[in-house]
């Protein structure tokens, strides 16, 4: 389908990956995952990220417990999750949500499996933030998974922030599966993460 692919952290809020289609359709079959999980900004890192083991980390919605603003364009959404804090900065144990940016200049963006950027769950202590998924085309379609939704955690700590979605079409929206940008539960609902946009 004449897809071309770009990678690259360019900005402050950092920037995932972009594919776009010239001339045809995009399709996410209904047995393909485009995994993010962990491959946005790492531990300790990002515009509201925590210096602290119990706080989350927030995105397009604060997470529990955490001050920090969300950040990012909630109308093109390519920015990355915020990391939790872990032990070594920089490390991919606890790094934010991915972005993906899935773009056919005249076609079809179809979307029946799974694109998964979400925060990363973990048994103790604070998550990380959900990332941003952003389908353009003229029009868009299928009974998919988009998912952004902040990191979760069992015992202690606070929920990771939501992260943003946007669907932006020209002709048509015929899409109807399942878009999660929710904030990422706790143990005590205070502490939970916000949902993202």
């Amino acid at each position: 389908n004449d897809t071309t692919g770009v990678i690259g952290n360019i900005s402050v809020d950092g920037h995932g990956q972009e594919w776009r289609s010239l001339q045809g359709n995009i399709t996410i079959s209904s047995s393909a995952i485009i995994d993010g999980v962990r491959l946005g900004f790492p531990a300790r890192v990002g515009p509201a990220t925590t210096t602290t083991w119990v706080t989350g980390s927030g995105h397009g919605g604060r997470a529990g417990n955490n001050a920090r603003n969300p950040y990012g364009n909630a109308t093109a959404p390519t920015s990355l999750g915020s990391g939790a804090y872990d032990s070594t900065i920089g490390s991919y144990a606890m790094a934010g949500g991915s972005a993906i940016k899935l773009h056919s200049d005249s076609g079809t963006v179809i979307v029946n499996g799974l694109i998964n950027v979400s925060g990363r769950d973990r048994a103790s202590n604070g998550a990380s933030a959900g990332g941003s998924i952003w389908l353009k085309a003229d029009i868009i379609s299928g009974s998919g998974i988009l998912a952004a939704s902040g990191g979760s955690t069992q015992t202690s700590g606070n929920g990771g922030g939501g992260g943003r979605i946007r669907l932006e079409y020209g002709t048509s929206m015929d899409y109807g599966g399942k878009v999660d940008v929710d904030g990422g539960s706790a143990a005590l609902t205070t502490n939970k993460g916000k949902a993202g946009t």
